[in-house]
């Protein structure tokens, strides 16, 4: 039983983290995403197999029995340590915000620049949004992106007055700084 219990808290919480720490994730509009989903079926098997164990027939000696509630609360600490440190990461000061309506359906693509090099776009259709995060490199007024995007797009630009120009195609971006 027990090697049953490693097989599902490993699956499942290996999909977990993988999820977590995916450079580009899609939110529904239902919220209903597969690393949401992973991460509820992690922490209710984490804490089923801690009630199991603590609750099976006076055997608390074998401490053998804690190691899937040891295993999928290790996994739950980095996966919500990595939201700590991206949420944080996500918070820091912007340096100016560039924007452009013509990418996606509904409200185009947003990159935030953030002063600590830290990049994160938005992306927003239909019924989804889609987040980016990266880093970039400034070297007086060019721009280079190193950034995973699902979609076709130059990762070296230029700052003019108002604009993000992109070398490598003609995508163009309207700046706003705060």
């Amino acid at each position: 039983m027990r090697k049953l219990q490693l097989f599902f808290i490993l699956l499942i919480g290996g999909l977990a983290v993988y999820f977590e720490f995916q450079n580009i994730k899609e939110s529904t509009v239902l919220g209903i995403d597969p690393d949401s989903l992973s991460l509820i079926i992690l922490g209710v098997l984490t804490f089923t197999y801690l009630y199991k164990t603590l609750m099976s027939s006076g055997e608390t000696k074998n401490h053998k029995k804690l190691i899937p509630f040891a295993i999928g609360l290790l996994l739950l600490i980095i996966i919500f340590g990595h939201k700590v440190v991206r949420t944080y990461l996500d918070s820091s000061t912007t340096l100016f915000t560039a924007y452009n309506q013509k990418i996606g359906n509904d409200g185009g693509l947003t990159f935030d620049f953030k002063t600590n090099k830290h990049l994160k776009g938005l992306r927003v259709d239909k019924f989804s949004e889609t987040y980016y995060w990266g880093s970039y490199t400034k070297q007086n007024d060019t721009l280079k992106l190193s950034i995973n995007l699902d979609f076709k797009m130059g990762r070296l630009a230029i700052i003019q007055n108002d604009s993000l120009r992109f070398l490598d195609d003609s995508t163009k971006f309207d700046i706003s700084f705060p």
